[in-house]
């Protein structure tokens, strides 16, 4: 933000930095950005509003009014998705997967209204904290029959089916079967290459 340099009346040849003519005799002559401007020609580059001895911005070599300005500023902020405000400062966060931005105040639990401060997960552009979303969204494990804390990270999705991932063993000699591991499909269940092998 800048202040004007030096208003004054006075007489020279020099050109006005808008219109290019020269300011001469006692026109009212503005002084600011290094130049001289007619006070006429002072204006804001984005509304044409005369400036006179406001304050003004520059950007790209160009006055802008205090209005302008802000308004241009604000339109490359981002909006929280929570309170619908701009986010005018680097407090913030920001969903990628989701493609929304929050203030950190702003982030809570969907489901306890809790704010969130560390993990999270998200469902359907909605954040819930790891309890809540293990308790409305966990699916039990096809073996066990017992929920599969989503939070803890031990999940293995096969046959169309969730296991936690010590549940996933082979049907027939019941060796725990890694993620990455190769199996077949035997009577509808997962059996080791070894135990496939014997069986045929």
């Amino acid at each position: 933000r800048t202040a004007l340099q030096k208003q004054n009346d006075t007489t020279t040849m020099d050109p006005c930095a808008q219109c290019g003519k020269p300011v001469e005799g006692t026109q009212r002559t503005l002084v600011a950005m290094g130049a001289k401007w007619h006070a006429d020609c002072f204006q804001c580059e984005h509304c044409k509003k005369k400036i006179g001895t406001e304050p003004f911005f520059t950007r790209e070599e160009k006055p802008w009014c205090d209005k302008c300005n802000t308004e241009a500023v604000n339109a490359t902020l981002p909006t929280c998705a929570a309170c619908s405000k701009l986010i005018e400062d680097t407090n913030y966060t920001e969903l990628v997967k989701e493609g929304k931005s929050y203030h950190l105040a702003c982030m809570a639990c969907v489901h306890c209204n809790n704010p969130i401060k560390g993990k999270y997960f998200t469902k359907k552009g909605q954040m819930y904290c790891p309890t809540d979303f293990d308790d409305l969204f966990s699916q039990p494990c096809y073996a066990c029959k017992t929920k599969i804390l989503r939070s803890a990270g031990n999940r293995i999705k096969a046959l169309d089916r969730e296991y936690h991932t010590q549940c996933f063993t082979c049907n027939a000699c019941k060796r725990e079967l890694q993620a990455t591991e190769k199996f077949f499909k035997v009577e509808d269940e997962p059996v080791c290459p070894a135990c496939a092998e014997k069986q045929q």
